[in-house]
């Protein structure tokens, strides 16, 4: 059986700017969580980060 051409022929991960930006975003999530549960209105704690 013939493959296919668009397939992938290489599937290990590569580090790549997506995931260094997907790491600070989960930091900023965690901050803004934080800073609500602490009493902080959404509004102001999605100013600050």
């Amino acid at each position: 059986m013939r493959q296919n051409s668009t397939a992938p022929r290489n599937n290990k991960l590569k580090p790549s700017s997506n995931l260094i930006m997907n790491g600070s975003v989960r930091v900023r999530v965690i901050r803004t969580l934080l800073a609500i549960q602490n009493g902080q209105s959404l509004s102001s704690s999605l100013i600050r980060y």
